[in-house]
This record gives C-alpha cells, structure tokens and sequence, in this order.
C-alpha cells in the first residue's frame, strides 16, 4: 500500500494506491476492495490526489511503467481513469 484516500464527502469511499493492484476501491470503508483500474492494468500506484472542490476528481501517479506511465485521472471517483501524460517518455510520478 503506497497511499489511501478517504472521500470527504463519503467516508466509506476508500481508494487504495498498489504496487501490483492498480487501484482498490472499497464503499464499505475499508472491510473489502475491489479493482478499480478501468483505464490501465495493474499498474504500480504511488499517489493519490483529488481536487478539493470536486472530490470526484481524482489523480495518481504511475511509475514504472515506460511510455504507460505517468498520471491518471477520473471524473467518477476512481471508478475509470485516462492517461494525462502522453508523451512524457519515461517520466515516473513519484508523489
């Protein structure tokens, strides 16, 4: 586990940044997970960061990961995600 993320507005919202998972997301705060890694697969997960007005928005970071790495995003609270860095070569997000 690299990072957690409790929704302010939904306590029993819980993300969870992976080495080898992806995304885990639990609605049940925390007693069971699930992949949430629609967009990528598996990837190494280091950070999580949401807007402050617009929980829903999500971001993580990706390293390892070549051209695929990077950031993420989501627009649903982590329930999908699309790559934001294309281009960035070898860049790896750490925080």
């Amino acid at each position: 586990m690299n990072d957690v993320y409790v929704d302010p507005a939904d306590s029993a919202h819980v993300l969870i940044a992976t080495d080898r998972g992806g995304v885990l997301t639990s609605h049940d705060r925390g007693n069971s997970f699930d992949p949430s890694n629609n967009g990528f697969t598996s990837r190494q997960i280091t950070s999580f960061l949401t807007e402050e007005r617009r929980p829903a928005y999500a971001y993580v970071g990706i390293v390892n990961d070549k051209e695929w790495g990077g950031v993420f995003a989501s627009e649903n609270g982590g329930l999908s995600w699309v790559q934001r860095t294309r281009g960035w070569a070898a860049r790896r997000v750490l925080a």
